[in-house]
């Protein structure tokens, strides 16, 4: 029997309930338990732990989720099982805890989809939201199931919270999109609810150009839509590009009315951030960029829009490496991926020791490897706290260190990111708020640690003191997941990535900063602000008129 299950085990699929059924019932057959219990007793111990909004598993599913794959069939029987319970509190219970368990369960369990959308059918607003937010995590396709019931959620009149999150698991759908959603996004446009809104225009924005009634609403929303005028400019960069940065130019120039109008400020802050992740294609707006570069207020976010855009354009020219200069061993290591000490070792801690390997190769790479993965989740904190600071203003200063070292610009990057945040902070933004704390102790030698810091430790579950726990830092915050202490504010966050999603990332985003340098093809942090500067460059005075008369 052990020859039989070591088959099924290898043949059973994530997306084939059938293969996972026969390996069930194989298990059944050999009285085979968990802990002391089958996988149905452990499901029939959730209806002791009430539900609650933090996406949280109960202990008994950590049995579930270490078995992975085969723990899939009782679960889903269990969805599918007409009444749970006699109570109605303690039936929305257990199906709330078996979702959670199979949102956890590792590879995504695809053949599970159908039974979640139909528990979307269960009358509960609990229990639908945590059910779409499970199904953001797995890869959907517009099936007519799937098309039906996320249609009837985001139909719920008094349950708004449901309908944002229909329209989010909407806006994942793969293409293409059948028409009643279409029909049906335009006719949300005008829900009361501006969540349900900001989901609807991330899935307009996913519909095939050209679309004149699309684009029209769109540019409609632009002008009438003050809560979402950032996302409808956004969508409507698909429609029609040229009026979208003239409109996304007009949200930049709002903070010249007033400075001091923190609404101003955070429309401004919010569109410097779209105009970063255009990069290059933003280009139109550079005069706009330049008539606010004086504001004090929006320097670090201006900064690191610009420098998108010349990190595009420098990119785009730049010639690919050669063989030879892949061949240097910085490269070579860099290329390489990095190796678990043992199956069941966190992603991210082998990418923290994966960093931890260049550490003899001096501290320039180091901090270089430091920025590049504190720069690509320095918008997390943003995101949740734009006008109270911008870890940008430091990884600025650790750039113009690496341009010019000395002690004066390590000293003022240090301390601009000595900043302890608060446990209220959001997972992802606590998270990285040390990633950048972390990356710019990386320029400093002990003593002057002792001299500059309150006494910041790295952090222990990494290796390579703070290179590393700034890498590792960089994947918490990737998966919406907290560094050294519990982060209380927005426990409910839904995890933006999976831990080897977000390990594969970070690393990607090292690659492409610091592979160039190494190779020697363009310098991805001293080009950028030498393009920068150019750009921010005060025109030339004009030479004075002639008067027509002969000087005294």
């Amino acid at each position: 029997m052990s020859d039989e299950l070591e088959h099924l085990k290898r043949k059973a699929r994530p997306d084939d309930i059938e293969s996972l059924r026969r390996l069930d019932r194989a298990l059944q057959r050999t009285g085979w338990h968990v802990e002391g219990k089958t996988f149905r007793e452990w499901i029939s111990e959730y209806i002791q732990y009430p539900l609650n909004r933090y996406l949280d598993a109960p202990p008994p599913a950590e049995h579930l989720i270490a078995s992975g794959l085969a723990a899939v069939p009782a679960l889903v029987e269990t969805l599918r099982t007409k009444r749970l319970s006699t109570e109605s509190q303690h039936d929305i219970r257990i199906r709330g805890h078996c979702v959670l368990t199979l949102a956890n369960i590792h590879p995504l369990p695809t053949c599970a989809v159908s039974a979640l959308l139909e528990t979307l059918r269960v009358p509960s607003t609990m229990l639908r939201r945590l059910t779409l937010r499970a199904l953001a995590q797995f890869p959907l396709r517009p099936t007519p199931l799937a098309v039906d019931e996320l249609l009837s959620c985001l139909a719920l009149r008094h349950e708004p919270y449901v309908r944002a999150e229909a329209a989010g698991v909407l806006s994942r759908f793969g293409a293409p999109l059948p028409p009643e959603i279409r029909r049906e996004a335009l006719k949300r446009l005008t829900d009361p609810d501006s969540r349900v809104r900001r989901n609807v225009l991330r899935l307009l924005a996913r519909l095939p150009a050209p679309d004149p009634e699309v684009r029209t609403a769109l540019e409609e929303h632009v002008i009438l839509d003050d809560a979402n005028r950032l996302e409808a400019i956004r969508a409507l960069l698909a429609f029609d590009e040229p009026r979208a940065l003239k409109f996304l130019q007009d949200e930049l120039l709002g903070v010249e009315k007033d400075e001091r109008d923190n609404r101003r400020a955070l429309v401004c802050l919010r569109a410097l951030q779209l105009v970063e992740a255009l990069g290059a294609r933003a280009m139109p707006t550079l005069p706009a960029l330049r008539r606010i570069s004086h504001r004090a207020s929006v320097a670090g976010f201006l900064y690191t829009a610009i420098d998108s855009i010349a990190r595009d354009q420098l990119s785009a020219k730049s010639p690919a490496p050669s063989p030879e200069q892949l061949r240097d061993e910085r490269a070579v290591r860099l290329l390489e991926a990095p190796t678990a000490l043992r199956p069941d070792e966190p992603p991210d801690r082998a990418l923290s020791r994966w960093a931890a390997g260049f550490l003899p190769y001096g501290r320039e790479l180091c901090v270089r490897i430091a920025l590049a993965a504190a720069r690509h989740v320095a918008n997390l904190w943003e995101t949740e706290y734009s006008l109270y600071g911008s870890p940008r203003d430091a990884l600025h200063l650790l750039a113009e260190w690496l341009d010019d070292p000395n002690d004066t610009s390590a000293r003022r990057a240090v301390e601009r990111a000595d900043i302890i945040p608060s446990q209220l902070c959001a997972p992802s933004a606590f998270s990285a708020s040390w990633c950048t704390t972390f990356a710019t102790l990386c320029v400093a030698t002990e003593e002057q640690l002792k001299e500059w810091t309150r006494g910041v430790q790295p952090l222990e579950s990494a290796e390579g003191g703070f290179l590393g726990s700034a890498v590792l830092s960089a994947c918490r915050a990737l998966g919406s997941r907290s560094v050294i202490t519990l982060a209380l504010g927005s426990a409910e966050e839904a995890p933006r990535l999976s831990q080897e999603e977000a390990a594969r990332e970070v690393r990607k985003a090292i690659v492409d900063e610091v592979l160039p340098w190494i190779c020697g093809t363009w310098d991805p942090v001293k080009d950028v602000l030498e393009r920068r500067r150019q750009w921010l460059a005060p025109p030339p005075a004009p030479a004075p008129g002639s008067t027509g008369r002969y000087p005294p």
